[in-house]
């Protein structure tokens, strides 16, 4: 996960050694998140998760993935095995 992407359009790559390479866009909107937030004073949302699943049914880890825009958002994970204690 990516967590507080400021809202806008973006471009994403994932990359894995022996894998096709995957690419695409994903628009970061209030409607993306799978949260509720309560504030005492209520403010407007401006960033949101990105979730990403690599791997169909099992998870593949080691995956690089990349999330940028047209401005100077650049962000880069590797996907990891959430079920292992650390």
């Amino acid at each position: 996960m990516i967590a507080d992407v400021p809202f806008g359009e973006y471009s994403y790559s994932i990359t894995l050694p022996c894998y096709e390479p995957v690419s695409g866009t994903v628009t970061v909107d209030c409607n993306n998140g799978d949260g509720i937030a309560v504030f005492a004073e209520p403010v407007e949302a401006t960033t949101n998760g990105v979730f990403f699943f690599v791997g169909s049914p099992l998870a593949i880890t080691g995956a690089t993935v990349q999330l940028w825009d047209a401005g100077t958002y650049n962000t880069t994970i590797v996907t990891s095995d959430l079920s292992v204690a650390t």
